[in-house]
């Protein structure tokens, strides 16, 4: 029986996919290189030094990962700061789920600066049973290691948890670490990829303590 809940930040919570990849794109044009959609989707969920050492690899380049990651996070935040946009109806889900005993745990391999902007502005403090972020991790998603780390935090079982996804290597994830997986549609993850998961839905208001409790 599900009994935990743990939800990714960026495409879940915080309407900051947009923002994120314009600072990546940014920080790789300042090298010469162009970083297509594709790019992208190959490794949407993995920490920004991952992420950066990937697509420098496939572009045949040798980056310092460390000042290239520190550009592109400064470079978010302050686009993030500009216009924070959360989720229509994050609060009211997150609420319920609680009020039905449900335990909440957040996981995102973002940057400390992000997520605690996010929690401060968004008026989440306190919301989540268990916070885990990109500075806890050794491994990027689709190593399961954030989600695992999650309910270890919370005393849970993998096998009665559900995770709330966006993107592909976060999907993965899940299922790598024998949790269900509810994933959120949007313009960036492709069908096949998505349909890995047991339950798709367009926005999270759609999540219910129902649905949770039939999977």
């Amino acid at each position: 029986m599900i009994n935990t809940i743990i939800f990714d930040m960026d495409g879940v919570l915080l309407d900051s996919v947009p923002q994120h990849r314009q600072a990546f794109a940014e920080v790789f044009r300042d090298v010469g290189v162009h970083v297509s959609n594709d790019d992208f989707r190959e490794v949407s969920g993995m920490t920004t030094p991952d992420i950066i050492r990937n697509i420098a690899k496939k572009h045949g380049m040798e980056v310092d990962v460390e000042v290239m990651s520190e550009k592109k996070d400064k470079k978010a935040l302050e686009k993030i700061s500009k216009d924070m946009r959360i989720f229509d109806g994050v609060r009211d889900v997150v609420k319920n789920l609680r009020n039905n005993g449900f335990r909440i745990g957040f996981a995102s391999s973002s940057d400390k600066s992000v997520i605690d902007h996010f929690m401060e502005k968004g008026g989440l403090k306190g919301m989540f049973d268990s916070v885990v972020m990109g500075i806890d991790l050794h491994r990027s998603k689709p190593d399961p290691e954030v989600f695992l780390l999650a309910t270890e935090k919370m005393g849970s079982r993998p096998e009665s948890s559900v995770v709330v996804e966006d993107a592909r290597n976060g999907i993965i994830a899940a299922k790598r670490a024998r949790m269900k997986c509810i994933a959120i549609k949007n313009d960036f993850i492709r069908p096949e990829d998505i349909k890995k998961a047991d339950v798709i839905v367009n926005s999270i208001k759609e999540i219910t303590p129902e649905m949770i409790r039939k999977l």
